[in-house]
């Protein structure tokens, strides 16, 4: 089977360490369109949409993964995307996210590459007719995180309401209550 590959770059306005904070910590605040439960497995479910040429937008639903940075600088990720209907007539991707610095912003490069399918004659409508709007849909998605990265780095916020609790004061470390008798 012929895999198709396919790559976008979107500046994003925040530093590069923040992006990588946000997708390390919280990847939900980027790609899910508010909390999800999934974030401990860094799943989320997620609409991918394609600008056609003629001026209309189709959408499909997409069950998202991020995985773990998988260099020591942690700027790289895995990422990866199946249809969450119509499986078998729909492509797959996988490839990975890169927060790439650029001064005081950064930018975010994704590279994969999906197989189309039904097999020969898949491939073959690929190349005629489908690539373009695979490459459009990747490139939508790059603006979006890029975007999403910026405001959420801007708002300092996270997708996730709960924090921590602050840790609590040391008994040794406070003075000794006085009390006075008599």
């Amino acid at each position: 089977m012929t895999q198709r590959h396919v790559e976008a770059d979107a500046p994003v306005a925040c530093e590069a360490s923040t992006a990588r904070d946000l997708l390390i910590n919280d990847p939900s605040a980027v790609f899910a369109p508010h909390t999800h439960t999934d974030v401990e497995r860094r799943t989320f479910p997620m609409t991918l949409r394609v600008k056609m040429a003629s001026g209309g937008t189709t959408m499909q639903p997409v069950t998202i993964a991020l995985g773990i940075p998988d260099t020591a600088t942690g700027s790289r990720f895995p990422i990866s995307w199946s249809p969450a209907a119509h499986r078998r007539a729909l492509p797959s991707f996988n490839g990975h996210l890169e927060v790439v610095p650029a001064g005081d912003e950064c930018s975010l490069h994704i590279e994969g590459t999906y197989q189309p399918p039904f097999g020969p004659a898949g491939a073959l409508v690929d190349a005629v007719a489908m690539h373009r709007p695979a490459q459009r849909s990747i490139d939508d998605l790059v603006a979006y995180a890029a975007i999403r990265l910026a405001e959420c780095a801007a708002t300092g916020m996270e997708s996730m309401s709960w924090r921590p609790a602050p840790a609590p004061d040391l008994l040794r470390d406070a003075p000794a209550p006085e009390a006075w008798l008599g």
